[in-house]
């Protein structure tokens, strides 16, 4: 037995700098086992299928920028553990869908001659919808934050034109954490630094990175999530060093 999955796309070029596009497209994946606590534990459910439908725009100011938009819409079977009255007192189970509706902006430029920043957004409206379970509908779904943000700069010093500093900051709102809305973890801040070389090692190009992730070791909640039916937070790494050297040959 199989399934027809159709993805299509049209992209449409009405000036040199401007882009728009609109695609449509279907997935499957696999469907998650019933928890050992619910009635029907160690039942795999059926696979989901997704439909996801975008359309978006793209300009390029020139060659040092360029900006991009993008509003999609996700849609899924939603799988969660529905109360009842069984003895476990939860069946696990896909009834209704859980619906994603996003936007995403991203801009890319060469500020000055020595300064380049890259920056992104991304706004999410996630909801389970007809599910048969009041509490679970009506606010964010679990480990899809509101709002995502980043900025990224890359500045040459103008004293040393072979040695950069990088920096970066992202951020995310708000996190649910328990399919109910009634735990989620708090918004957090994290912020980057870092150091690129660029030299000549043999006629070769070397570049070598020094970068610190989490400069200020802040603690945060990186995602929230389950396995097996249990809710779990996963903490974001602390301040973290890494140091490469990449040779082209």
């Amino acid at each position: 037995l199989g399934k027809a999955l159709p993805q299509a796309a049209v992209l449409c070029q009405p000036t040199t700098h401007l882009t728009t596009y609109v695609s449509y497209s279907e997935s499957l994946s696999l469907g998650n086992e019933a928890p050992y606590w619910t009635s029907n534990g160690g039942t795999t459910l059926a696979p989901l299928l997704a439909r996801q439908a975008e359309a978006g725009v793209k300009y390029a100011w020139s060659d040092a920028l360029s900006l991009a938009a993008a509003l999609y819409r996700l849609r899924q079977p939603y799988q969660f553990a529905r109360p009842d009255g069984t003895a476990e007192g939860f069946t696990f189970v896909q009834q209704g869908n859980e619906v994603h509706t996003g936007l995403e902006l991203n801009a890319a430029g060469q500020v000055t001659d020595n300064l380049r920043l890259t920056a992104s957004l991304n706004l999410i409206r996630a909801r389970a919808e007809s599910s048969g379970a009041p509490a679970y509908e009506g606010h964010q779904v679990v480990n899809v934050p509101r709002l995502r943000t980043a900025i990224h700069a890359d500045y040459r010093l103008p004293f040393a034109p072979a040695l950069s500093v990088l920096g970066g900051w992202r951020y995310a709102s708000s996190n649910i954490a328990t399919p109910d809305g009634r735990e989620r973890v708090p918004a957090y801040h994290v912020f980057d630094l870092g150091l690129r070389y660029t030299t000549q090692w043999r006629s070769h190009p070397l570049v070598a990175r020094l970068g610190m992730d989490n400069v200020f070791n802040r603690f945060y909640w990186r995602d929230t999530g389950s396995s097996g039916g249990d809710s779990y937070l996963f903490p974001g790494a602390p301040r973290l060093a890494r140091l490469s050297l990449t040779v082209a040959f």
